[in-house]
C-alpha cells in the first residue's frame, strides 16, 4: 500500500498562510498539518518553488508586523470627552422624578496629540540593526574580549 504524502496543494496554502498571518517558527507552521521536521525539509530542497514562497511568507509577516510597530510608534490625536451630570429633575414638589435620568450639565472635548510609544522604535532599532542598536556585551577573559550583546562585563575583575 503507498504511503500518502503530506506534500499537496492543500497543506502547501495552509503552511504559507500560517506563516504569512503571525511570526511564527516554520516548525509550528508544517507542524500544524501534522507533518515532519524531515518531510518539510525534504520538500523544501525537492521544490524550488514552494522554498521561495516559505521565504516570501515569513518576509510579508515580518513586513506586517515592522509596520505595526511603526505605527505604535508614531504620535497620534487623542480625544478626550467628560460629560458632568446633575441632579436628576424634580417634580413641582421638589422631589426627584421617578425613572428620570440625570440632567448633562456639561461636556468638554479635549483633543491633544500623545507620543507615540518609543519603546515599539527602541525594539525595532535593537532588532533590525543590533550591531549598532542592540545591546552589547563584550566580555573579557584573559586579555581576550568576546562580543555579544547584554551589558559589558570583564571578568577578570570579578
Amino acid at each position: 500500500m503507498a504511503q500518502r504524502t503530506k506534500r499537496t496543494d492543500e497543506n502547501r496554502e495552509r503552511i504559507l498562510s500560517i506563516l504569512r498571518s503571525a511570526t511564527t517558527t516554520r516548525k509550528a507552521a508544517f507542524s500544524a498539518v501534522g507533518m515532519s521536521a524531515e518531510t518539510f525539509d525534504n520538500w523544501i530542497k525537492a521544490d524550488p518553488t514552494f522554498a521561495e514562497a516559505v521565504v516570501q511568507a515569513e518576509q510579508e509577516a515580518i513586513n506586517n508586523n515592522v509596520l505595526l510597530v511603526q505605527k505604535a510608534a508614531q504620535p497620534r490625536k487623542v480625544r478626550k470627552t467628560r460629560t458632568e451630570y446633575g441632579p436628576p429633575p424634580k417634580d413641582a414638589e421638589g422631589k426627584p422624578v421617578a425613572g428620570a435620568k440625570p440632567v448633562v450639565v456639561s461636556r468638554t472635548v479635549e483633543e491633544y496629540e500623545e507620543e507615540g510609544d518609543w519603546r515599539a522604535a527602541k525594539w525595532l532599532l535593537e532588532t533590525k540593526d543590533p550591531e549598532n542598536f542592540g545591546k552589547r556585551l563584550d566580555v573579557t577573559s584573559n586579555g581576550e574580549t568576546i562580543k555579544g550583546y547584554g551589558a559589558n562585563v570583564d571578568f577578570d575583575d570579578i
